[in-house]
């Protein structure tokens, strides 16, 4: 007879309990939160979500996040993954600037990279505390199909962020 072993290091599926977001039948996310992570992030149709997020202040200003996230629904072939770098660093009067390198792909697909790159942004309060914009540019290498040579793209954006709650 073997018994459960439990341990404070290694946490499963079964162990923390599912919930689901409003208006998202049929989707279950079991979210893991820590001191350094937080877990579940998207939902795509029915499926399931699973993100793992470690971070780590390096100095006083600066904080490095390793993110993962992985997604099996009825829109993905496989698994659909996400895993990357990014770099935050608080400059004074809230504002901040940011560097970020990531891959992400598809297991059952023809191209299991799909994509590749980095994007720099830089973001601030916009008068109140609740109200803020990003500024971002990156470039990325994207492959939908295998014959394809990877080519370059650069793009940016501009980003309006509204946060609800006691700011």
């Amino acid at each position: 007879m073997s018994l459960p072993i439990r341990s404070r290091y290694f946490v499963r599926p079964q162990d923390v309990p599912p919930y689901h977001p409003a208006n998202h039948t049929g989707t279950v996310n079991r979210r893991l939160i820590g001191a350094g992570n937080v877990g579940a992030n998207k939902v795509e149709g029915w499926g399931e979500t699973t993100a793992l997020d470690y971070e780590y202040q390096i100095n006083e200003p600066t904080l490095a996040r390793w993110f993962n996230d992985g997604t099996w629904s009825q829109s993905t072939l496989g698994l659909s993954w996400r895993t990357g770098i990014t770099l935050y660093r608080n400059l004074a009067n809230a504002k901040a600037a940011l560097a970020e390198v990531r891959v992400e792909g598809q297991t059952d697909a023809a191209v299991n990279v799909s994509n590749y790159g980095g994007r720099l942004a830089y973001r601030q309060t916009l008068g109140r505390k609740w109200l803020l914009g990003e500024v971002y540019s990156g470039y990325d290498w994207p492959k939908s199909s295998p014959g394809e040579v990877r080519h370059s793209q650069l793009y940016g954006g501009v980003t309006l962020e509204i946060l609800f709650g006691h700011y």
